[in-house]
């Protein structure tokens, strides 16, 4: 399945995990009912407890990728940079002409994704991953964290760490918080997605018009 030739609607690129989930049905339903837009996914891809060896790229919807790219070295869980990941992306960008950035997660993903200097919304489905163990769980809900709790978290919180290779100095908390480039693009990333407005499309649209329809007639 690939786009057709003569489809000029403008397109968007959803990042996501390869989990599935209530983020993927998320994605799956919003490029169901979006119309307006062309709607392509990428998803990593592995054969072992990395959670990508490569990527590839989906029209939303469709089983078979149009393309997908390996890595000769692995994103564990997520990494700051990774030189074959933006290729791929900056591959993507151009050739498909993307225009917006929809980041559902950077679970074997790089924060590159968050970097195209496109504009960039981020869905926040979980905590991850400004908390590794997704839904800010240790013992209970977790109110503070530093480097020690990251370690004591990896080492000790088996039911809430999916990612037993992903060692305490590569944490978000850890290596991430540490470099301003990390936080700048986490920040930024922030500021898109409270800025940017929301246009609900297919049935979201026909909801809102009778919403506001009767809002007008209580008046």
């Amino acid at each position: 399945m690939t786009p057709k030739p003569q489809d000029a609607r403008p397109v968007q690129l959803h990042v996501i995990h390869d989990l599935g989930g209530g983020s993927a049905k998320w994605v799956e339903d919003f490029a169901s009912a979006d119309h307006e837009r062309a709607n392509l996914v990428l998803r990593p891809f592995t054969h072992d407890r990395a959670m990508a060896w490569g990527v590839a790229l989906f029209v939303a919807g469709a089983d078979r990728p149009l393309k997908s790219w390996s890595f000769t070295t692995p994103i564990v869980a997520t990494v700051i940079a990774h030189a074959e990941y933006r290729r791929a992306l900056e591959e993507i960008r151009r050739g498909y002409r993307v225009e917006v950035m929809i980041v559902s997660s950077l679970i074997g993903h790089s924060l590159e994704a968050l970097d195209t200097g496109l504009p960039t919304l981020v869905v926040n489905h979980d905590y991850y991953p400004y908390c590794p163990a997704i839904n800010i769980h240790f013992n209970g809900i977790c109110r503070t964290c530093d480097d020690r709790r990251i370690a004591e978290c990896h080492a000790g919180n088996p039911r809430f760490n999916p990612f037993v290779d992903f060692l305490p100095p590569d944490r978000i908390d850890g290596a991430f918080g540490r470099g301003p480039p990390a936080r700048a693009r986490c920040a930024t990333a922030r500021r898109a997605a409270r800025r940017q407005p929301s246009r609900p499309t297919g049935r979201a649209t026909a909801r809102n018009r009778r919403s506001a329809s009767t809002s007008r007639r209580r008046r």
